[in-house]
């Protein structure tokens, strides 16, 4: 298998959905919203099944709520995710990473290492 070109070949679809497509979007609140569908669907296809991908909030014990996360990447076997008026909340133990998605790409991708005892 010659995996670099088999990345590229998987990869084109999403950067012609992602990217081509959502310009020809004149809203650039539905063109966003177009980007993080391609990314939720790409996730979805290529991670593996017991890895969640959805849009939402987390959550912690005490209540308090992130922002509008574009991007929940979690495990499906802790926790509940509560649904409310079709948003979703997500126990923060059960989150694996977050991602806000962007229409240009620059440098800034940052690592939060989770807080210990919770």
């Amino acid at each position: 298998m010659k995996l670099h070109s088999t990345f590229r070949k998987l990869a084109d679809p999403f950067e012609v959905e992602f990217d081509q497509l959502a310009k020809e979007i004149d809203h650039s609140g539905l063109s966003g919203q177009s980007r993080e569908h391609a990314l939720v669907s790409m996730l979805r296809k290529y991670l593996p099944h017991r890895v969640g991908v959805d849009q939402g909030f987390v959550i912690d014990a005490r209540g308090a709520t992130s922002r509008q996360q574009d991007v929940i990447i979690f495990d499906r076997t802790v926790g509940t995710i509560f649904e409310i008026n079709g948003l979703q909340y997500f126990l923060r133990e059960s989150v694996i990473a977050v991602g806000e998605v962007k229409s240009l790409f620059g440098a800034e991708v940052r690592y939060r290492r989770p807080s210990r005892g919770h």
